[in-house]
C-alpha cells in the first residue's frame, strides 16, 4: 500500500465518522457527541491514524494537523517542512506527503 493509499484511508474514515457525527447529533436522534458511539468510532480512527503516522515517520504529526486543522486540505492552509525555504499551500495528499518528507 502506498502513502497515498494509506493517508486517502484516513481522509475516508475522517470524514465518514464526522458525517455519521453530524447526523447522529441532529434531531431527532441528538446523540451527544461525547457518546461511547461515537467515541468508540473516533477512538478505532485514532488507531489508523497513529498507525499511518508510524508507518509514514510522521514525526511532526501533519496527519492530524492535516485532517483536524486543515478540514483534510478543504481550508488549503499553508504549512512549512523544516526543510522547505517558505510556506506551501497544504491542499491534498500529494501536498501532505511532501510537507511529511519534509
Amino acid at each position: 500500500m502506498t502513502a497515498k493509499q494509506l493517508l486517502q484511508n484516513c481522509v475516508d474514515s475522517f470524514l465518514e465518522i464526522r458525517k455519521i457525527a453530524d447526523s447522529l447529533s441532529s434531531p431527532p436522534l441528538e446523540i451527544s457527541p461525547d457518546s461511547e458511539v461515537l467515541g468508540a468510532m473516533w477512538n478505532t480512527h485514532d488507531k489508523l491514524v497513529a498507525l499511518t503516522v508510524e508507518i509514514l515517520d510522521d514525526k511532526d504529526k501533519w496527519i492530524d494537523w492535516y485532517l483536524w486543522e486543515n478540514e483534510a486540505g478543504k481550508r488549503k492552509f499553508e504549512a512549512k517542512a523544516a526543510s522547505w525555504p517558505h510556506q506551501r499551500q497544504i491542499k491534498n495528499l500529494d501536498d501532505l506527503i511532501d510537507l511529511i518528507n519534509g
